[in-house]
């Protein structure tokens, strides 16, 4: 787990387009990449939520974190398409996420209702665990790993590993979340 937090006693804006443009960001290939904000030099922190699946931001009240969680999903909706990343948002206090409502990165609506938020974080867990039985299957330890297998297959014109799981859920072995949606892009996947 990664942790972030800060105190800056005079601290000067920082806008995520010019965090944006900076070679660190552009020439990350990583739909994944993120600005975090700007290191005691002024240069941009920049980190990739592929290698630090699980992030904890903290700070006192008032002090930016709604601006750096809006920086993380603005920083990945400027670099990814919606096939590369879906999101699932809960915003229990109605106030913070709702201006996201309708794009098209979204796994399903802004979640604001608290037992929604619990059945969105039970599917999740389900879809990592599911996720990591198949790339376990498949011998690979990532997603890139798991997207390189499908690329792999389809040049030999084999179909698509996501078969495998549907046989082994045909065999009673059924797994958590087989149901669920095809496999989609995201940190912990």
């Amino acid at each position: 787990m990664s942790g972030l937090s800060c105190r800056i006693k005079n601290a000067r804006p920082s806008t995520c387009v010019k965090c944006s443009t900076t070679p660190r960001f552009r020439d990350n290939p990583s739909p994944l990449t993120v600005v975090l904000g700007k290191d005691i030099a002024g240069d941009p922190v920049v980190a990739d939520l592929a290698k630090m699946p699980h992030l904890l931001g903290g700070r006192y009240h008032r002090s930016g974190k709604s601006v750096g969680v809006n920086a993380m999903i603005l920083s990945m909706l400027y670099k990814a398409q919606p096939e590369d990343v879906r999101f699932i948002m809960i915003d229990p206090k109605m106030l913070e996420l709702s201006v996201y409502e309708g794009i098209p990165h979204l796994l399903t609506e802004v979640v604001t209702d608290m037992k929604d938020a619990a059945n969105a974080l039970r599917w999740s867990v389900n879809e990592m665990e599911r996720r990591y039985k198949l790339m376990s299957a498949l011998g690979v330890r990532n997603l890139a790993g798991y997207n390189e297998k499908i690329a792999e297959a389809a040049r030999m014109g084999r179909s698509d590993p996501g078969s495998v799981l549907e046989a082994w859920r045909q065999h009673g072995r059924r797994t958590s979340g087989a149901g669920k949606t095809a496999v989609h892009r995201g940190a912990g996947g």
